[in-house]
């Protein structure tokens, strides 16, 4: 029987150690820590919940992440939203 152990300098959960900090690539590194959050909550909200009760902040994100996608692409199309 084995299990699992963590050293007093690994916390048990990964979300628990908010001090780390990791080099943003891509389509990432053109938000902010905080619209991060936001677009993992939107895209969860979107798999799981209803169209209609993503907020217009959450709406304004993913459109502005879906340009960034698309411009990374080839695709330039679309407008970069502000």
């Amino acid at each position: 029987m084995s299990h699992e152990t963590t050293s007093p300098d690994q916390p048990a959960h990964p979300a628990a150690d908010t001090r780390r900090s990791t080099a943003l690539v891509g389509v990432s590194a053109s938000f902010t820590p905080d619209e991060l959050e936001c677009l993992v909550r939107t895209a969860a909200d979107a798999v799981y919940g209803e169209p209609e009760d993503l907020s217009s902040r959450q709406l304004d994100m993913a459109a502005r992440a879906r340009v960034l996608m698309d411009l990374e692409m080839g695709a330039d199309d679309g407008e970069l939203p502000e």
